[in-house]
């Protein structure tokens, strides 16, 4: 079988990203399927079902692959595929970074939502109508169809 490596940039969890990467198959229409790619299409985030793996012995991340994947019958890709993840110590480490800088960029973006609503709201209240605006004003005239006699 001929395997094609696929090169990622470096993500915040660089870790990870040599296991991701890795082709274990082949796509009926000749591309190279990686493990990113097989655990997006399954519905799990690549890079957090990586670090749990990673903190798995690499003897349960090999089972744990071979499950994933459908690799029962062929234990020596999911063995090959756990020898790339990266010691549970390393892993550790980037994933509360990635953890710590997810939530900080959650908290920023809601503060951002909140100043941008007190901005508008202060705006409003202060470009309220003019005292030197002329407002359109309607004339009344009675009834129609009404007749003075």
């Amino acid at each position: 079988m001929n395997i094609t490596r696929v090169e990622y940039s470096p993500s915040l969890n660089g870790g990870l990203d040599r296991f991701l990467a890795e082709s274990f198959g082949v796509e009926e229409n000749g591309m190279a399927l990686s493990v990113l790619s097989a655990f997006a299409r399954l519905g799990f985030d690549p890079w957090a079902e990586a670090a749990r793996l990673a903190a798995l012995p690499k003897q349960a991340a090999a089972t744990a692959i071979a499950s994933h994947l459908s690799l029962r019958s062929d234990s020596m890709i999911a063995t090959r595929l756990a020898g790339l993840l990266p010691e549970h110590a390393v892993i550790a480490q980037a994933g509360s970074r990635m953890n710590r800088m997810h939530s900080a960029l959650q908290r920023n973006i809601l503060l951002l939502i909140v100043l941008w609503l007190l901005t508008c709201i202060f705006f409003v209240t202060i470009s309220g109508p003019s005292e030197t605006a002329e407002w359109p004003t309607a004339s009344f005239s009675g009834p129609r169809g009404s007749t003075s006699h």
